[in-house]
Formats: C-alpha cells, structure tokens, sequence
C-alpha cells in the first residue's frame, strides 16, 4: 500500500497531527494554512470513522466537526471549548459554546429559513435575564448576575441573534436552543467581567441554566414569545381590519343589493348589511384569540425537569413568572400545574384553534370580496377593488385580486399549521411534550402571517373598495327572487309558479303574476318593493290564498300511475304512452324490488318529450322505492306529482331527496359480511365489547339531535307565530306533532342523509312535511291534503338558511350540556381521587421517553387532571357564541318575511323550552354566512382531543408489560385480548379512546375546511359540519365514560416495579448539581453507567463527594419539590 492510504496510518500519526495542531495552531488564534486542512480532510475523517473502541473523547470530536469547519472556512479562527462529550472547535468569532457546535453538525436540516423563530430568541433572553435576576436573591454571585442581566438583556433586544443559529428541527425539548442562550450569555457575560470566551467564568450551565431545565425554560419562552406576538401585532392588526369593515359596512349601509345564497340569487340585503357580517367575523376572532390568553399567561418555569421542581428553591417559580410579568407588561403568573405545562401544550392547541378560526373567517370574507369585484366586464362586478400591480404577463391591462389572493394562501397555511400543532400537541409522553419547537414555530408563524396578512388586506385592498352602483342596481332589478316578497300574500307555492312562469318566458316577475291571475298590478307594487325587503315587515300578515294544483300532467300521470298500481299489466296496456319501455322497465323492477338508476336515466334522456319527463323524473325513484305490495300516496311539490310510501309521514321534497342524494348509508357499523362472518363464532366476546364500547352510532343519517331540535325549534316557531295571527288550531296542532318530533317519537320519519344541497334544505322541508301531515292527522285530515301547509305554515317567518343554522346550535349546545361536560367532569373526578391516591408513591419521571427526575405518580395523575379540567373550560368558553341562533334571519339574514321582534321571541321561547340561555344572534348575516362558532367549538374538542390522546397513551405505556414492559401501573382487565395467545390482556379502552380522539381531530379539519367556504350570504357546508361536530361531540362524550368507567377508576399502581425502577436509575444524580456542578454531575453519571456501578461508587472513585454528602443529597422522596 502507498504511504497515502489512510487505511495504513498508525494512531500515533493520526494523534501527532492532532497534537501538532492542537499545540500549535488551535491554541494560538494564528490561521490555519489550507495544505493542513485539506490533508485533513482527506485522510484523518475516513481514518476515525474507522477506529474501533473508546478512544480518546478529543479525536471523536475532530471527527465530528472540526474537518468540516476548517474544510468550509479555510481562513477561520477557531477556539477550543469544552462539554461532557469532550473538546471541540467553534468558530471564534461566534458567542455559542460546545453544544451549540454539536447541534450544528447533528442536525442540518432545512438551512438558515429553518432557524428557530426571533421571537423565542427575544423571550430567551427575557427569561435569562429574569432568572439572574431572581437567582441572586438566592445566592447567585452579584457580578455574575448582573453580567448575565446586561448579556441578556442584549439578546432580548435582538443585538445577539447572528449567535443563534440552530434550526427548529433538533431535540423535542428544545435543550439545544436553550443551552444556545445560556452558551451565548456566559460567553457574552464572561467579556462584560473581563475574561476570555470559552473560558466558562460564568458557567453556562451552572449560572445562566441556574434553578433551570431545558424542559421548563422552552414551554416558559413559547409561551412568553407567543403572548407577545398576539399583544403586538395579531391584536392590533385585526382590530385595524375590524375598524376598517366596519366603516365599509357604514359607507354602503344603503345600497340594496341582490343576495346570494347556494351561489345562486336571494333575497335582497344592503352591501352595508353584507359587510357588517365579515365585521362580526373579525370582532368575534379577536375575542376567540382573547379567550385564551389567560392558558399563555400560565408559565412552566419551576417546574425544571419533570415538574416537581427539583433544584430551585421554594418561590423561586412565583417570583420568576413576576419577574417576567414586570419585564413585559404582561400578565404572566406560574403555572397552576407544572406537571400539565411540560408535559402538554393543550394552551398551544387552544391558540392555535383560535387562529385557525380567525383563518376560516377571513379566508371567507376575502373569497367574498374577490368575487363580488370579478370582472371587469364578465364577473359579478358588484365591487371595484384597489389595482395594485399589473396582474398578466400577457394579458395587457389585467388587474387581479392579489390581496384577497394571498390572503387565502395564508390562511391555508394557518390551517395546516393547526394540523401540525395538534398532531405535535397530542404525542407528548410521560413527563414531557418533545414536539416543542415545531409546536413553537408554527404557532408563531400562524401568528406573523395572520398579523401581517390582516395589515395588507386592510391597507391595500378593504380601504380602497367601491361599490359599484350601476352593475349592483342592474342585477338587483333582474333578480327573479324578489318574488319571495309575495310569499305572505299568496302563498310559497303560487309565488314559486310566478317565478318559474317569468323564467321559463323571459318575463317579468309582474306580467308573470298578472298572467297567472294571482295579484292585481296594484298589489304587486306594493309588495315587491327591494328597499323595503331588507328587514323585517311591520305589515300584518295576511292568509295566503288557496292554491289549485298544477294539472297539466294529469292524463299522463293517471295513465302511468294505473299500470303502475295494476297486479297484471302488457305492453298493449300502454302502447300509447309516450313512453312504454320505461313503464315496462318499472314493471319489471318492481318484481325484483331493484332498479338501477342508470337505466332511468338513459331511458329518459331518450324517450320522453320535454312535457312529460319531469313528471317522469318525479315518478322514476318513488315508483321503486318499495317493494310492489307497498302502497304510496302522491304528494305534489313545485316540480310536480311523486309517489310517497304511505306509511311515511314525509311529503314530496324529502321523496326527491331520497332520489337525489343516495350517498353513504349505514357507515358507522362494521360492513355486513364482516359482521356475519364473525357473529358465528364469537357471540360471547361481542357481548363483552358492547359492554365496555358504548361509543357512537348510526351517523349516516341526519344526527338525532338534529331532528330533535328540528321539532324544538318548529314548536317554538308555532307558538310565535300565533302572536302574529297563525289560525291557532293550526298552530296548536303543529306545536303537538314537532313535540313527537322533539321526543323523538317521529324519527323513523326522517330517512335523509347528511350528504344533501348544504343549507340542510332538504331537512329543513323534511321536518316541515311530517310535522304538517302529522298536524293534519291530529284535526283529522288526511296526510298529504296540505290542511296545514309545510311552507306557509309549519315554515312561516322562517327559511332552511335560518332554521338549519339554528337547529345546529340548539342541537349543540344541548348535546354539550347533556351528554360532554357531565362525562368530562366524571372523568376529570377520578383522575383527581387517583392523584389523591398515589400521592406518596414516588417513581422516576421519563423525558424523551428516557429516564429523568423523581416525581409522584400522583403529581403524573395531577397534570392528567389539569389537562382535562382546562378542556372543560376551553369547550365552556365556547357556548356564549352556540348560544346565538340565526333564526330571524330567514334567507340572506334581513328577516325578509318576518314580523319585527320575531327573532327576539323565538330565541326565548327556545332558551324557555330547552333551559338553556339561548338569545338571538348579534349579527344575522354573520350567523348564515359563516359557521365560525362551529369551527371554534370543534376547536376546543379538538384540544380536548389533543389531551385525552396524551393521556390514553401514558397510560397504556406506564402499564405496558406485564413483564417485559414498564409495568408501574396495572390496568383493569375487561376482556381476552387475543385469539392465539392465551392470557393476553390488552389496553383496549386506551386504544378505543386514541383512535376516538384521531377521528375529532379529522372531523375537525372537515370543519375547518367545510367553515372557511362559505360564499356571499350563506355557508352551504351546514349539514357536514352540524354531522362532524355532532359526531365528535358524542364520540369524546361515550369514549370518555367509557374510559372513566372502564380504565381510570380500576388503575392500581405496581408498588415493587415502580420501587425497583426508581433506585436503578442514573438520572438522580440531577440533585447533585447545586454541589458539585453540572460538569462533575454528569462524569459521575457517565462513569456509573460505563462502569456498570452505582452512582454512590462513581462518585466517590472521581472524589467529589462523601459517602455522607452523597447519602444526604440523593434521596428520591426530597427530590419531588423545590428545595428550602
């Protein structure tokens, strides 16, 4: 082999290089010469990775990043510092120590973009310079805590940031980012006391670090980062925009504008009204994020390593949170629970929540404006927005909404960004949450980008709008809804035959009515007038008249409807039906109870003329709904004649919906086949599961609670309506029939599906049917007769767009009421008297999944229980807003149709029927637009979610084993665990209870996505959202009864493991570190651990302790607290 092989290179050439250069070179802050570096780089790097055994901690070092730091700074100079692993080069320029450098090389990840937030590095040297502060009342030499305080009021400034180069992506607990600050400040503090950096005069670790962890000092400065950055530029910039939409909404209060809801024309509102719904939005998003503020204010500082404490003196956490208070202005305050601050950012999940709704809001309100300012010539063009900057490079004289734009990326991102907080918030372990700085960065880059975005979209675009009048009072005239105007004169179905008339022959609204003979001229003027449709009526209502049914397709329908109905029938029979193949089709699917829709469908698009195929369309589903042998009625709508099963108290609306939406079905149960193919064989352990999993339902379906409130609130409604001349026979008979449906007597009635047109419409007319043909059996009128009349009476004053919305949030707030908080505050007790329990059973704590710092596996049960005490509080701060009902708004949030006062009355005939304190909405177009209360609330279950997760998992882990786990608690045994190891007993309610808080956090981002489109006046995502919330509510209600029942009150603690674990561990050594040092602390652990001996011993063998100082400092029972 040549001499220049590095294979070849005996360990004394290798040491005598590093010697040489060590000796003379490093020592001395002379320039390295670039021959050296590279012949290092080419033979000593491949060398050492080959080395075998333990050789000296210096060549390691060189090995790790001294040949990368000479190969890429050839004129550098560097300085040698020291940590527990050994020497290492820094550049000498640089403030930062040893594990700062480690840090580099261990985690190139992502570049400079990547490096952790200024704001933490701003919070850091708060913290520091509060902590010498505080310190020097204990003990901290004067001179060093001054030092500290100017070194790190420099950082707090930003002075030092070039000195923080770590990226966000390094150790959960953030331990590299904080021994950076504490690097940085001795370095920085040694020069202010006249001493050389490196040197350690004032020991990172020792005196900066002093009465600290990583563990509390990064929750301590997330949370002081984020409290600053809501307080300085979220805050102000959302009420900027707030100010400014409000002072929009006042500029156009009296421009009358066409409405829009499902994307389709609506009822008139004012462009005022409109924009003061997105002013609410904003109002409401600045309170969310107010709300939680009093979680951030919480600092884990004194909790050090595992929450107890361990090395700060008793009111050291108390004066430090008062300290930081007084440096901020702020009203921080320690944590009530350090064992929930390290262990759980539930408050980060909180803000987060928070944020994510304000992105709903606002990526709502800029979808609205960029489309009502398309155009110029072909879009809405109802609004002109600001020109900025050209917007084609190709399209000369094109201007696009770039604000708006970049608005909606941003709160996309937002939204992602709560994904990744929650995900980040719901694994932490044991003692300690290590998804720290991911959870940091993204929450403070939600905030700058919402911060900054919020200031653009105020300044560069919502400041600049103008109405555009003319194309606004264009559309407005042409608008074939102003027809509804006409409802309370002649009734919803004549006034629908006005509109379709007027569209179908290109006329007017008025020549359409005339022709119709259902109003006089007069009379139509008097009612149609869009100044006057932008609120409600003080006009008595009057009755509508009595309609004749549409009879255009009797001798068809007849025709069709006899062979139907006939036991035999030929094709003869119908030969001169315009469509014989497919009646005969019908025939033969009525035989086999089948048919397919394709085969409808092609039938008809070649077989009937345009005179009779929507009465085709209306016959083709209800002809097969049933088996033959079931009888139908018809019931009529505005699109005609339909088969309804007779059985059934629906009408015609809710038979089309059955037509129209067959999506989904029974989806929660376990799939038919798998259900039958095991309910052979295991009966006995089926029965077992339904006992210990009464978790969920039948979800496909509208929620029950959806229907219940559908008859709490149509009763309501009647009982309102009476006040305002509803015929009380009527009105009494409909408040009887929606009773049945509000206990549920009717729900066999309600056969739709969640999957429908998305203001829940179809639901809506569905509750109105029953409960009209239900009225009418109660005066003894026959279902479908329409003696009470599922529009004009059941429905009057009200819309689906307002009823929908209204039903949601009773079905809600009484579903939170009843069944979530009653279960959270069960579980919340039994991890209290569990806290209570194991109070004096001290175990080792586990950071990183690794062995720490003795606690009590009551303190452990302790933060459990602060976890989920906060969850209560976070869902009870959501309901003043679920307390706020739409209804009064009726279709674009005017009241259009309403008495004056309605709204007011039925808000407290609801909050008198259900006891609980419902009012009407502050703002109605909000309240239709926009579902913000729904994405707050789903937040705060998402939250909860986030706690339960952590706790699910602790539990199961500290009881894994039985042998060959950990084993210090042991879990109840409900059933056998496995089908071919005999004896398994698995943590089922735990799994059961991970896999329910998987699926809210899923749900919650439905509701997010489905809350944030909401376009014009009305959100059309209103059935997914009501179904996801209602889903989630009802899975974290069961699954936490369920856990609690099953899991929380059996758990016993395994005294003999917990004892055995405790005494074999190394990290007790932690309470040496106030005698000793933190340096000969962690020789002493390294040599114990190497060695294979006791601490004690490793100790004594490197002399620096006693045997008795040793057995006085190392005792697990002084180690839960701070110390006196």
């Amino acid at each position: 082999m040549k001499n220049g092989d590095p294979s070849v290179w005996p360990i004394w050439a290798i040491n005598g290089v590093m010697n040489s250069m060590t000796k003379s070179t490093l020592r001395q802050p002379t320039f390295i010469q670039p021959e050296a570096i590279s012949r290092l780089c080419t033979y000593l790097c491949p060398v050492l990775g080959g080395l075998e055994g333990d050789r000296d901690p210096l060549l390691q070092s060189y090995l790790d990043t001294s040949c990368m730091l000479l190969a890429s700074n050839p004129t550098m100079q560097f300085r040698e510092e020291r940590d527990t692993f050994g020497p290492i080069l820094v550049p000498s320029e640089k403030l930062w120590g040893a594990q700062t450098q480690r840090s580099l090389q261990n985690f190139e990840i992502g570049g400079q973009r990547e490096r952790l937030p200024e704001p933490i590095i701003c919070a850091f040297g708060i913290l520091k310079k509060c902590a010498a502060k505080v310190n020097m009342e204990y003990g901290l030499d004067p001179s060093i805590g001054k030092a500290i305080m100017q070194a790190a009021q420099e950082v707090a400034e930003g002075k030092l940031n070039d000195h923080f180069p770590l990226v966000v992506w390094q150790t959960g607990s953030g331990t590299q980012s904080n021994m950076n600050a504490n690097e940085v400040i001795a370095n920085r503090a040694s020069e202010i006391l006249g001493h050389n950096r490196g040197e350690k005069f004032v020991h990172p670790n020792d005196h900066v670090n002093r009465s600290q962890s990583s563990n509390d000092t990064f929750p301590t400065v997330m949370h002081i980062a984020a409290a600053m950055e809501i307080n300085s530029t979220l805050i102000p910039n959302l009420k900027t925009l707030h100010a400014t939409l409000h002072s929009k909404s006042v500029e156009f209060q009296d421009i009358v504008k066409i409405g829009r809801t499902h994307t389709q024309d609506a009822t008139p509102l004012t462009l005022g009204q409109e924009f003061s719904g997105y002013t609410t939005q904003v109002k409401y998003g600045i309170d969310r994020v107010l709300c939680t503020l009093p979680r951030l204010y919480q600092l884990a500082q004194g909790g050090t390593a595992v929450g107890t404490g361990l090395n700060t003196k008793k009111g050291f956490d108390i004066k430090i949170a008062a300290a930081i208070a007084e440096e901020t202005k702020l009203p921080f305050v320690t944590a009530e629970n350090k064992f929930e601050a390290l262990a759980a950012h539930d408050a980060f999940v909180e803000t987060s929540g928070a944020l994510n709704t304000i992105a709903t809001s606002l990526m709502k309100i800029a979808n609205d404006i960029r489309l009502l300012g398309s155009g110029p010539r072909c879009g809405l063009g109802e609004l002109s927005l600001p020109e900025n900057e050209p917007g084609s490079s190709i399209m000369p004289g094109k201007v696009n909404p770039t604000q708006c734009e970049a608005l909606t990326m941003v709160c996309s991102q937002v939204m992602g960004n709560h994904v990744a907080i929650t995900v980040g918030g719901s694994n932490g372990h044991f003692e300690l949450n290590v998804f720290k700085p991911m959870i940091a960065n993204a929450l403070l880059h939600s905030l700058r980008l919402l911060g900054d975005a919020s200031a653009s979209f105020e300044k560069n675009c919502v400041r600049g709008i103008q109405a555009n009048k003319e194309r606004i009072s264009k559309l407005l005239q042409e608008s074939l809804m102003l027809v509804t105007s006409l409802n309370p004169k002649i009734g919803y179905d004549n006034a629908a035959a006005v509109a379709k008339k007027a569209h179908k022959e290109g006329t007017t609204l008025k020549e359409a009515a005339l022709k119709l003979g259902v109003l006089t001229s007069e009379e139509f003027d008097t009612l149609v007038v869009p100044q006057k449709m932008i609120g409600p009526s003080d006009v008595e209502f009057k009755a509508a008249t009595k309609r004749t049914p549409a009879n255009q397709y009797t001798s068809c329908y007849n025709q069709i409807i006899s062979c139907l109905r006939c036991s035999t029938c030929s094709i003869s029979t119908v030969a001169s039906s315009p469509t014989p193949n497919l009646i005969s089709d019908f025939r033969i699917r009525f035989e086999v109870q089948k048919m397919a829709v394709y085969i409808v469908s092609r039938r008809l698009s070649g077989g009937p003329g345009a005179t009779t195929s929507r009465l085709l369309g209306s016959l083709q589903y209800a002809a097969c709904w049933r088996s033959y042998s079931t009888s139908f009625r018809e019931e009529k709508d505005t699109f005609g004649p339909i088969l309804v099963p007779n059985d059934k108290l629906w009408g015609a609306q809710t038979q089309r919906s059955l037509q129209n939406f067959e999506i989904g079905g029974d989806r929660e149960r376990m799939p038919e086949p798998i259900i039958r193919a095991f309910g052979i064989l295991k009966k006995c352990a089926a029965k077992r599961s339904l006992q210990n999993f009464e978790i969920g339902g039948d979800r496909e379906r509208m929620p029950e609670p959806i229907i219940r409130a559908f008859g709490i609130l149509k009763k309501c409604a009647a009982k309102v309506n009476m006040e305002y001349g509803l015929d009380p026979s009527i009105g009494k008979a409909i408040m009887q029939a929606a009773q049945e449906v509000a206990e549920g007597k009717l729900s066999d009635h309600f056969p739709l599906v969640v999957w429908q047109t998305g203001s829940g419409t179809q639901s809506n007319m569905n509750a109105n049917e029953v409960i009209a043909n239900r009225a009418a059996e109660i005066l003894g009128h026959k279902r479908g007769e329409k003696l009470v009349h599922p529009n004009d009476h059941v429905n009057r004053s009200q819309s689906s767009n307002d009823t929908f919305p209204t039903v949601m949030h009773i079905a809600a707030a009484m579903e939170i009421n009843s069944r979530l908080i009653p279960n959270l505050k069960n579980l919340y007790t039994s991890l209290h008297s569990k806290s209570v329990e194991f109070k004096d059973i001290v175990k080792i704590g586990r950071t990183h999944t690794q062995d720490a710092t003795p606690l009590t596996l009551g303190q452990v049960f302790g933060g459990y229980t602060t976890q989920v005490k906060y969850g209560i509080d976070r869902v009870l701060c959501t309901l003043p807003h679920m307390y706020q009902l739409a209804q009064g708004g009726t279709a674009v949030g005017t009241g259009l149709n309403t008495k004056k006062g309605f709204d007011v009355k039925i808000a407290a005939a609801v909050a008198e029927e259900t006891n609980l304190p419902f009012i009407t909405a502050e703002n109605k177009f909000e309240a239709l637009a926009a579902h913000d209360a729904f994405v707050e609330t789903s937040g705060a279950f998402n939250t909860v979610a986030t706690s339960l997760m952590k706790i699910a998992n602790d539990i199961r882990l500290l009881g894994s084993g039985p042998r060959c786990g950990l084993g210090e608690i042991i879990l109840p045994e409900n059933e056998p665990g496995s089908s071919i190891m005999p004896g398994k007993v698995n943590p089922t309610q735990c799994e059961a209870l991970t896999m329910v808080c998987a699926q809210v956090i899923g749900n919650h981002v439905a509701i997010t996505v489905g809350g944030s489109n909401g376009h014009f006046e009305l959100n059309v995502f209103k059935p997914m959202i009501a179904n996801a919330l209602l889903h989630s509510l009802r899975l974290l209600g069961d699954a936490s009864a369920s856990f609690e029942k099953n899991c929380v009150r059996g758990i016993r603690a395994n005294k003999e493991r917990i004892s055995k674990l405790l005494h074999e561990s190394l990290m007790l050594v932690t309470s040496l570190n106030p005698k000793i040092g933190y340096d000969n602390a962690a020789a002493a652990a390294k040599k114990a651990h190497k060695e294979g001996t006791t601490l004690k011993e490793a100790a004594l063998k490197l002399g620096v302790l006693t045997s008795e100082e040793f057995d006085k400092l190392v005792v697990p029972e002084k180690m839960i607290g701070p110390s006196d």
